[in-house]
């Protein structure tokens, strides 16, 4: 923008391609003023399509290889590596439809495969061929990444509720609760620690709420129209999305700050 202001008057076209459809709600006041509004929106591919699409980047073509590459071993190897690969897509079929379903990103699926492509050279695998566990390993680290991130860029007032939930999950046994049972199990840490960054109700109530629009919270059930006046929502059962463990574990190694009082009670939590 600085240079566009110059008195030499640049002139410039930014292109930008995102996932993301509250893009031009998030940009920038000066960056939105100067946004003439086209856009391109590129239906999603489906199951099909995805598939024959990541089938043309893991499968290789032997006629594609160079000539000095065509030798027998080489020859042997890509067959062996083919049809390895067109194993694995039958056998996680069902386990990449489920992905696509949740994260309709072919992007996402993408990565999937490069991170469990590039991951066989260190698993120490005589035979390094792509397996459907090299898949499923891939997913947990995509899943349990893009969780960490979440976690980092949540509020200390969020992670105060998200910690009161592991606390249910872990020492009371609890798999759903309600806004009023985590809030309660927060009063009482606070009472029992002297926790001095006193939360207050409403403000707690407006984190809980930001948890659930984040999905890091899921409503167990659907509330039909004519329950929704009778259940207000304090008292509307929700689940935690990401793994307790998870959570214990990236306070504990520095990947999600936090105050200390609060990593005193993973401590009693773990305990």
């Amino acid at each position: 923008l600085d240079m566009i202001q110059s008195k030499n008057a640049y002139s410039m076209v930014v292109i930008g391609k995102t996932e993301r459809l509250d893009v031009v709600e998030k940009m920038e006041k000066r960056i939105k003023s100067r946004f003439d509004g086209r856009q391109i929106f590129l239906p999603n591919l489906n199951f099909e399509e995805a598939k024959t699409a990541i089938s043309k980047r893991v499968i290789i073509p032997s006629e594609h290889l160079p000539q000095d590459w065509k030798t027998t071993d080489i020859i042997e190897g890509v067959k062996r590596w083919n049809s390895a690969a067109e194993l694995t897509f039958k056998g996680c079929e069902e386990f990449l439809r489920d992905i696509l379903d949740d994260n309709p990103s072919f992007g996402y699926i993408l990565k999937l495969f490069w991170i469990a492509v590039s991951r066989l050279a260190i698993t120490g695998r005589e035979k390094m061929l792509l397996r459907r566990e090299d898949i499923e390993v891939a997913n947990r680290f995509l899943v349990d990444d893009s969780e960490n991130e979440i976690l980092s860029s949540l509020s200390v007032t969020d992670l105060t509720l998200i910690l009161s939930m592991v606390h249910l999950e872990k020492r009371v046994e609890l798999k759903e609760y309600n806004f009023e049972m985590v809030y309660f199990q927060i009063e009482k840490f606070i009472k029992a620690t002297e926790y001095k960054a006193a939360v207050r109700k409403n403000v707690a109530f407006k984190s809980f709420e930001n948890l659930l629009s984040l999905h890091v919270l899921e409503p167990c059930r659907k509330v039909s129209k004519r329950n929704r006046v009778a259940l207000p929502k304090h008292f509307r059962m929700v689940r935690l999305q990401i793994a307790p463990d998870l959570i214990i574990s990236g306070i504990k190694d520095g990947t999600v700050s936090c105050p200390t009082s609060l990593k005193q009670w993973i401590s009693i939590v773990t305990a």
